[in-house]
């Protein structure tokens, strides 16, 4: 079976569920993939089954899934899903780079360090050097990135 057909077969076959077993403002009730995401949505071991259950188990909740969690109030878990494959589509693309959330300044600095052509052929070292300089600095780290050539 074709990617693009298991990914039909997936989308539309019949609603599987797993039991909710203690989870906050869902009560007794079931998952599906008609469950309406909640304001309070938790991602718990339990919506990690479903969805393992549905997707594969390669499915873990990524920054990206969380994310849509978080913004997407009154979708539903149907809705997680299709969005859950294109993202693993977008991956396959060779020039994909997953976002960094804002509190991993570290990782988006170096990440930054490397694409700015001034440190073609740098170090890892010299990377780590460069933000270990940069954080002493007053202010955001994120509003210093653009520094990361100064020292070299």
């Amino acid at each position: 079976m074709g990617e693009a057909n298991l990914h039909d077969f997936l989308r539309h076959r019949p609603v599987y569920t797993v039991d909710l077993i203690g989870e906050p403002g869902l009560s007794a009730g079931n998952l599906s993939l008609d469950t309406i995401i909640t304001e309070n949505h938790r991602c718990s071991q339990e919506v990690r089954a479903f969805f393992k259950s549905v997707i594969s188990s390669k499915f873990h909740f990524s920054t990206f899934i969380q994310t849509y969690f978080k913004n997407n109030v009154g979708k539903t878990y149907r809705d997680v899903v299709d969005v859950w494959y294109e993202e693993e589509e977008r991956k396959r693309d060779p020039l994909y780079m997953k976002s960094i959330a804002p509190q991993f300044e570290y990782n988006q600095f170096i990440r930054d360090f490397f694409l700015d052509s001034a440190n073609k052929g740098e170090t890892r070292e010299k990377a780590i050097e460069a933000w270990n300089e940069i954080k002493k600095l007053a202010g955001s780290n994120q509003k210093n990135k653009s520094l990361s050539t100064f020292y070299y």
